[in-house]
C-alpha cells in the first residue's frame, strides 16, 4: 500500500516600507524548469489604496502536497523578473 503523499511547507515574511501592501505565495505561472528537486513558486503583491505610514512585515505561507523529494525552493516575484530567492528545505518529515 502506497505512503500519504507529504506536504512541503513553505512560510516567510516579506517586508513593506508601508501598511498598504499584501503578498501572498501562489503556484509557479510557467514551466517548473530542468532541475526536478527545484520547486519553484510566485510570490505575488498587491497594493490598496488604504494603510498605515509605517514598516509592516506580512506573512506568507505555501502548502503543497507532494510525492516528490525537493531540496529547495525558488520564490520568483511576479512583477520583478529575475529577482528570485533559492532556499534550502530545512526540515522533512515523512508521514507514517
Amino acid at each position: 500500500m502506497p505512503g500519504k503523499p507529504e506536504t512541503l511547507c513553505v512560510d516567510g515574511c516579506v517586508c513593506f516600507d508601508d501598511g498598504s501592501w499584501t503578498a501572498e505565495l501562489v503556484e509557479h505561472d510557467g514551466p517548473q524548469g530542468i532541475n526536478p528537486k527545484i520547486l519553484i513558486i510566485d510570490l505575488v503583491v498587491s497594493r490598496s489604496d488604504v494603510g498605515a505610514d509605517v514598516l509592516s512585515e506580512v506573512p506568507v505561507h505555501y502548502e503543497l502536497q507532494t510525492s516528490s523529494e525537493y531540496d529547495q525552493v525558488q520564490v520568483d516575484p511576479r512583477d520583478e523578473p529575475g529577482s528570485s530567492r533559492l532556499v534550502d528545505v530545512q526540515e522533512v518529515s515523512r508521514a507514517d
